[in-house]
């Protein structure tokens, strides 16, 4: 049986809740009481110091985080910026134990909104891999319509080096010595319309320069290049299909293609998930249905699964 498995973690998956009230904090400030159904939670009545913020980031993580026992036991609000720097703090255990791969974040409500809605978000278009041992970096995909691909970068292309112009671009392995992956992502700068940054790309040997601009774009979650096929298997004819995310513009290409592999003939599929991050619930269960012919009413296809104390948000679908 095809099943998906959620745990309401603060992940973008879940539409988490401490993404949802970081979002409320930052925009509000303020308001009601700190109470939540488990989608939401409404920041205190309280000044919007950098230090109330902090705190109320910390209070929230110790109600519904999933991993409680891999929160610190005692933390100095002071060590840390901001919100995000204290979660950083706060997830780092569970980070290293792949339980919680970044899915905990800062973002606001216009954002989210429009990456479910669209995948719209600002950058190159690319996905990449940071290979800390050997200190390269690679292209693992590259979206239509966004720079990266516009101008030839492509999946398997090695960056080997960045720079905001050709006279000041560093290699990557240097990059790496001098601050980890996160002087990488660093020097790539910030995911913000009209950043520019200058690019040495090698693919076979051969090293180019490319000077690229972060611009906003939307994301196909489908690749109209490669996203949905049928595979000939020495007769045997499977359907294939690589869902980049769960956002809302998934739902018209999953019917579209499913319907093609209805009309021919398909009932073995190969769903190809890797580096999806998440997103809609809905989506999911779409996925879901269009996978489940012929399942009955009493199999289990999800599962969303809270901590202990908040087992009354768990539901079974």
């Amino acid at each position: 049986m095809n099943t998906l498995h959620r745990r309401a973690a603060l992940s973008r998956p879940a539409r988490a809740v401490l993404v949802t009230a970081l979002a409320a904090l930052i925009t509000a400030c303020g308001g009601g009481g700190g109470g939540s159904s488990g989608g939401s939670v409404t920041p205190p009545a309280t000044s919007c110091t950098a230090t109330a913020r902090k705190q109320w980031t910390l209070d929230v993580m110790r109600e519904w985080y999933l991993y409680p026992e891999l929160l610190p036991a005692t933390v100095n609000l002071d060590l840390y910026a901001g919100p995000q720097e204290l979660i950083d703090a706060l997830t780092a255990t569970a980070r290293a134990q792949g339980k919680d791969r970044y899915f905990s974040y800062l973002t606001s409500i216009v954002e989210e909104n429009a990456y479910y809605a669209s995948g719209s978000t600002a950058g190159f278009g690319i996905r990449l891999r940071y290979d800390t041992v050997n200190r390269k970096l690679f292209v693992m995909e590259s979206f239509e319509g966004a720079p990266a691909l516009n101008a030839g970068i492509d999946r398997g292309d090695e960056i080997v080096s960045i720079g905001t112009s050709a006279a000041d671009d560093r290699l990557v392995s240097d990059l790496y010595a001098s601050g980890g992956s996160a002087a990488v992502a660093d020097a790539l700068g910030p995911s913000t319309a009209g950043v520019s940054r200058y690019l040495e790309v090698s693919r076979n040997a051969v090293t180019r320069g490319v000077t690229l601009t972060k611009t906003d774009y939307s994301l196909t979650p489908v690749s109209s290049r490669y996203g949905a096929r049928i595979i000939d298997d020495g007769g045997r004819r499977v359907g294939y299909l690589n869902l980049r995310t769960f956002i809302s513009t998934a739902d018209a290409r999953l019917r579209e293609e499913f319907l093609k592999f209805r009309n021919a003939g398909i009932s073995e599929f190969i769903i190809d998930l890797r580096y999806n991050g998440g997103g809609l619930v809905s989506i999911g269960q779409l996925m879901g249905d269009l996978l489940g012919g012929n399942r009955s009413s009493g199999q289990i296809f999800s599962q969303i699964t809270y901590r202990p104390e908040k087992s009354s948000n768990n539901s079974t679908k």
